[in-house]
């Protein structure tokens, strides 16, 4: 008995010293890091000078922050789970926001106090989310597209940090989407907006609608 609360205590001061050590690393690495963050293992930083954190912030194992071609800032209280990956042009996180598991920023994103963002989430290009919640594995695809080579005809992919002309995404206050939903380039899904699962987003639709179907369409009640 006292074996095993000796290698408790033993276990609880590694895990401690691995917490502080995260912490201090993290702290040399960035522009700022406030008081209270909880810091996993296996971070990776890059452009560390253009990254700024908040206060009691939360970033679990193997994250990635690339603020190498942009900025990066977390606000206050704002949790980033373990094997999100942030590729920056300009991400702005507000506070209490939640980015689940496996989820991918990348290009000019932000995601307004409160925002809950469910694991494997792909927001790429231009994308503006307020105090809405995205579920599991939604695209939002605001990227740029392929340009055509007026000679040969081929398609050649633009940069995936996005452009200021590249459509923004925008997801008001109050919307909600299912699971693998695509919402696409341009797209306002206004406020408390319901998507169903699976479903493809490829225009705009009035405030309070229920979407579903590909393309969605607003439901008809019966």
């Amino acid at each position: 008995m006292s074996s095993n609360r000796t290698w408790t205590l033993i276990l609880k001061s590694v895990g401690y010293l691995a917490g502080v050590f995260a912490f201090l690393s993290l702290k040399l690495q960035t522009a700022h890091l406030g008081s209270g963050a909880r810091i996993r293992s296996g971070i990776l930083i890059s452009g560390g000078k253009n990254i700024t954190i908040g206060r009691n912030v939360y970033l679990g194992r193997h994250v990635i922050l690339d603020a190498s071609q942009g900025s990066i800032q977390i606000g206050d209280g704002s949790e980033i789970r373990d094997n999100v990956r942030i590729y920056a042009r300009k991400i702005q996180i507000g506070q209490t926001v939640t980015v689940g598991e496996g989820v991918i920023l990348n290009g000019n994103i932000t995601l307004q106090d409160e925002a809950w963002v469910s694991r494997g989430c792909d927001l790429s290009g231009n994308v503006f989310v307020e105090k809405a919640i995205l579920g599991p594995y939604t695209l939002c695809a605001g990227g740029p597209g392929h340009d055509r080579d007026p000679e040969t005809g081929a398609y050649t992919r633009r940069s995936s940090r996005g452009s200021d002309a590249d459509a923004a995404i925008r997801v008001c206050g109050g919307a909600w989407t299912g699971a693998r939903c695509i919402i696409l380039k341009g797209v306002l899904v206004a406020a408390n907006t319901v998507i169903g699962a699976g479903s493809v987003v490829t225009k705009s639709h009035p405030p309070g609608s229920i979407l579903t179907g590909v393309p969605a369409r607003p439901r008809i009640s019966t």
